[in-house]
């Protein structure tokens, strides 16, 4: 059975959010959790498992980029994103500074964040592609026959 990446989405501003619902489901492949604020999001980690981090940089209760400190300490090798409003250098090298992986300006670069997604979450997409491959090509591929019987893997970045 594919494991379906799991992304988690913070932002406190309701019209956001269902885009970036519809973004990451139907551009991404990707279930999406919703959180409105830094406590909410802190609430659904501690319950739920997820593979990518998305943040607003201006929530209701806190920033971005203490959500983003938080986070990191307990997922230490997560992609995460803050995807703000704010475009000064400053804000991005704070993001950075706390442990963003990479800081977007929405709404200008959407079209970035389905690249991004792709790039930090190949791995699952290529274990996926692995475990529907027939059984015959992946044995073949692991014997070391590096011209025949390769499965492709169509779609990682």
């Amino acid at each position: 059975m594919p494991v379906v990446p799991r992304v988690l989405y913070v932002d406190d501003d309701l019209e956001n959010c269902e885009m970036m619902k519809y973004w990451i489901r139907e551009e991404c492949g990707c279930d999406i959790e919703i959180a409105k604020d830094g406590k909410e999001a802190l609430n659904i980690i501690e319950r739920e498992y997820f593979d990518l981090f998305l943040l607003d940089y201006c929530l209701p209760d806190t920033t971005g980029i203490k959500l983003c400190e938080q986070i990191r300490s307990l997922y230490p090798e997560a992609p995460i994103a803050v995807y703000s409003a704010l475009d000064r250098e400053i804000d991005k090298q704070l993001a950075l500074a706390a442990g963003a992986t990479s800081y977007m300006v929405k709404p200008e670069e959407l079209d970035l964040i389905k690249p991004f997604v792709n790039r930090h979450l190949s791995y699952p997409k290529l274990a996926n592609a692995i475990s529907e491959a027939p059984a015959a090509a992946t044995q073949q591929s692991l014997t070391g026959n590096c011209n025949r019987g390769r499965t492709r893997a169509s779609g990682i970045v």
